[in-house]
Order: C-alpha cells, then structure tokens, then sequence
C-alpha cells in the first residue's frame, strides 16, 4: 500500500509541474493505465489540479 501512495503522490507533484501523462509514466516507470487511474483520481478529488 505505501508504494501506491508514494506513486500518486508523486503522480499528483508531477501533474500540479504541468507534465505530461506520458513522460510522468516514463519517469515513474508506471503503465499507461495506472497513470490514467491516478490522474482521474486526482481531477476527481483534488478538482484545482492536484493543489491542495
């Protein structure tokens, strides 16, 4: 569990940077999908763009 955390957190600090999904998979070493999972989690909870 505390990897997934660490991965959306940091999922989370890359989208709030402005980076693309595909080079915030290329940098997290994460697929496509759980990328996208964490990207639509993050608009869906945290709507101001990952700014908390």
């Amino acid at each position: 569990v505390d990897r997934y955390i660490k991965d959306y957190e940091r999922v989370k600090f890359l989208v709030r940077r402005g980076i693309e999904p595909a080079q915030i998979q290329h940098m997290t070493g994460r697929g496509k999908s759980v990328i996208e999972q964490y990207i639509e989690i993050i608009e869906h909870y945290h709507p101001d763009n990952g700014n908390d």
